[in-house]
């Protein structure tokens, strides 16, 4: 189990735990794997087939090796959650499955689909570039940049 302050001390704690953001539940802590940048660096590598930590430095052979299924904008911050809905319905992604989120090539969580979509405006902000989603049992890759979610299918 995930400790708040283990939390804390990740790049990405702040997101969960500053006052001024939405303080995660003590009893979802539960659901958060923290993997270290190594274990991030991997899992990113043998999902991308690439070295490079940023979306947006993998190369176009990636791109086209995956099957783009569809995009969907949101409205950062908003109570709706309608377009995440949608994600999971078109994904077929159950509350139980279990993703990994990466903010970059070297900093990754392995959670629950329903902790993610819990708290999902504290894992994506409205001006991220470098964000991907993988659930390897469903196959299937999520971006997010910018307010939106690009769903991809692994082949």
């Amino acid at each position: 189990m995930t400790t708040l302050n283990e939390l804390k001390l990740t790049t990405v704690g702040w997101r969960f735990t500053d006052q001024k953001s939405n303080k995660i539940d003590e009893e979802d802590l539960k659901d958060i794997k923290i993997n270290d940048p190594e274990y991030s660096k991997l899992k990113w590598t043998e999902f991308t087939h690439s070295q490079e930590f940023h979306l947006f430095k993998l190369n176009n052979d990636f791109w086209r090796s995956l099957n783009k299924v569809n995009q969907i904008n949101v409205d950062w911050g908003s109570e709706n959650k309608e377009e995440l809905n949608i994600i999971s319905k078109e994904c077929n992604l159950e509350f139980d499955d279990r993703i990994i989120f990466f903010w970059g090539g070297q900093t990754s969580f392995e959670i629950s689909w329903y902790l993610f979509i819990k708290y999902w405006d504290d894992f994506c902000y409205p001006s991220d570039d470098n964000n991907l989603i993988i659930c390897e049992e469903k196959k299937i890759l999520i971006t997010y940049v910018e307010d939106c979610f690009t769903i991809y299918y692994l082949q």
